[in-house]
């Protein structure tokens, strides 16, 4: 099941991104995953990474250096607030949590840009990501 609710643009009609960032995916729904990948190289930003553990969360975000990491919370194996707190322990990166866990409580160790609730609206989660890029997050 999809969890990305269709807006009348796509991330296709959208202008390409200012800035070019390497974005980390971990989310453990292949479709959810490819949805997200799709999106955010239509936004003109790289994917440098889809994983959905959270062992491999930190592997990779040691290994790419990303500029933002778009997170679910539950994981395979682990959860997302976890690897994101052990992330955080090495470098400052901004994360979105899009996850259908409503009962989330930002953490002060993390720089949580935004929680957005699944199913998530594309025209949410593009604009999460270019506030982010433009300083408004």
């Amino acid at each position: 099941m999809p969890s990305a609710v269709p807006d009348r643009k796509s991330a296709e009609d959208m202008p390409p991104a200012r800035h070019s960032a390497q974005v980390m995916i971990v989310e453990d729904e292949p479709l959810v995953a490819l949805e997200l990948r799709i999106l955010v190289e239509g936004m003109g930003h790289r994917v440098c990474a889809v994983v959905d553990t959270e062992a491999d969360a930190v592997r990779q975000a040691d290994a790419t250096a990303p500029d933002l990491v778009i997170a679910d919370i539950q994981l395979r194996q682990g959860n997302g607030v976890n690897a994101m707190e052990r992330i955080a322990k090495d470098r400052d990166v901004p994360v979105i949590f899009v996850s259908g866990n409503h009962a989330f409580s930002p953490n002060p160790q993390i720089r949580t840009a935004r929680f957005i609730a699944k199913p998530f609206r594309v025209e949410s989660l593009r604009q999460a990501v270019a506030d982010l890029f433009s300083g408004v997050a």
